[in-house]
């Protein structure tokens, strides 16, 4: 009976495919396609000569797509991010892995720690690399499961970049963790998602919901403020000596620029 109505159902999206197409998508499609084709970037103006699309719609589209992680504003214009690249690519997974081994190793071997490099999947987080240290006692980066968001460091990350993920949580404590990620950059994970476990991470480039971090992880007995703290300093040490766009970034609060490295939420 179900698969005789699914049946039916996608006979009348052939027969009318115009009354499902999510017309929304399709705009941001198209000013995604304009720019995408336009490496050196494309301004409002040109936008909106090119596509038949209202001025404040693309504005809309725009900052949307910076808030993802594929546009980025360059002057006057607009252009696709590295990261757009990685989205694109087939192999994006090996690509970010090849591209962050060798920080990966290194802070692992400075912090004689487990460092884990991640991405956001879909709602959950995905640990795609990770270098252990030969501890005794080792955190289990645990490859082949997705992580929540709310109650790790790396979903905190993409959750003080994407509000439409957060918008639901009313938890006053996790608000303000999310907070002090979105201005600093640095996320924790207090026993929050695993009795006796702790981590820090931070991004691996311009913060953005698509853009890789890097964690590291303690079991309790090991752990103190003061390590993770450094933990995040070796890791954008390492990540300034990567060539490519991006690693190497500073926050903006107010007038004053901050690596988020004074505070930490208790």
């Amino acid at each position: 009976m179900l698969l005789t109505k699914i049946k039916y159902f996608s006979t009348r999206i052939l027969m009318n495919p115009n009354r499902h197409l999510a017309t929304s998508l399709m705009k941001g499609l198209d000013v995604l396609n304009v720019i995408a084709r336009h490496p050196t970037g494309v301004s409002i103006q040109d936008a909106t000569r090119l596509l038949t699309i209202p001025r404040t719609s693309i504005l809309r589209i725009l900052v949307t797509l910076q808030c993802y992680g594929l546009v980025e504003k360059a002057g006057k214009t607009y252009r696709t991010t590295e990261q757009f690249a990685d989205w694109t690519s087939h192999e994006m997974h090996s690509t970010l892995k090849r591209r962050f081994r060798s920080v990966l190793k290194a802070v692992s071997q400075e912090m004689k720690e487990t460092a884990i490099l991640g991405i956001l999947e879909g709602s959950k987080i995905r640990h795609i690399d990770f270098v252990e240290w030969d501890h005794a006692v080792r955190i289990d980066p645990a490859p082949t499961r997705r992580h929540p968001l709310e109650t790790t460091a790396m979903g905190k990350l993409v959750l003080s970049q994407r509000p439409d993920l957060s918008e639901t949580i009313k938890n006053a404590k996790t608000l303000k963790e999310i907070e002090h990620a979105r201005k600093t950059g640095i996320a924790w994970n207090r026993q929050e998602y695993e009795a006796g476990v702790f981590a820090v991470a931070t991004w691996a480039a311009s913060p953005s919901g698509i853009t890789p971090m890097i964690s590291v992880s303690w079991p309790i007995f090991r752990y103190s403020e003061a390590k993770a703290l450094e933990a995040v300093k070796i890791i954008r040490k390492n990540l300034s000596k990567d060539p490519h766009p991006g690693s190497n970034w500073t926050f903006t609060t107010g007038k004053s620029t901050t690596h988020g490295l004074e505070t930490s939420e208790t």
